[in-house]
């Protein structure tokens, strides 16, 4: 799967991230959020298990942000002054949302 930029004024477009799997890339609802500084967060079951990653505005990886045998379901809010990623997810039941906070992106994310 490609994400691609292009650009208002010309019309020009350029891969600036592509997703792979040896069987198939899912597309999750929610699973993209771009955020005020150009970076975004994608949702990723490239580890076995579905995760948030967080991505500079050129594409290149930045860091993993959640972790664990456990699914992400969707990225429902982000805080940027607070540096809170707020999503639900499988950590406790396979078959229930629950709502989950993280603020690993303070460092990242300035307000």
């Amino acid at each position: 799967m490609d994400l691609n930029s292009a650009s208002p004024a010309d019309g020009k477009s350029s891969t600036i991230f592509r997703e792979t799997t040896k069987a198939w890339v899912e597309v999750v609802d929610d699973g993209l959020r771009y955020l005020k500084d150009g970076s975004f967060l994608w949702l990723s079951d490239r580890s076995g298990w579905r995760h948030i990653y967080h991505y500079g505005a050129d594409g290149k990886l930045i860091k993993q942000v959640s972790h664990g045998d456990w699914d992400v379901r969707s990225i429902d809010e982000v805080d940027e002054g607070k540096g809170a990623i707020y999503f639900s997810a499988s950590e406790h039941s396979f078959i229930a949302n629950n709502e989950y906070s993280i603020n690993s992106m303070a460092p990242v994310l300035t307000g």
